[in-house]
């Protein structure tokens, strides 16, 4: 199993001939990768700012209910 995994992949001749083409694809996969990355971690990050936001907003209007109790009371 692990000599499989070190043998080169078996080549089919047209990235002999079309050795440009394959350098772009491989270019415009690691961009899309970079641009995926960027865009999760994007989210990811919106995500925890509105869950800070959301805990933030719910502990306030919870101390401001609490406050507003003790004065009708």
């Amino acid at each position: 199993m692990k000599e499989n995994l070190m043998q080169p992949e078996k080549s089919t001749g047209s990235e002999k001939m079309f050795p440009h083409a394959y350098l772009k694809i491989n270019e415009i996969t690691i961009q899309l990768a970079k641009k995926s990355q960027l865009f999760i971690w994007t989210i990811l990050g919106l995500a925890a700012l509105c869950t800070g936001l959301f805990v933030y907003f719910q502990t306030n209007i919870i101390d401001e209910a609490a406050k507003l109790s003790d004065i009708i009371r």
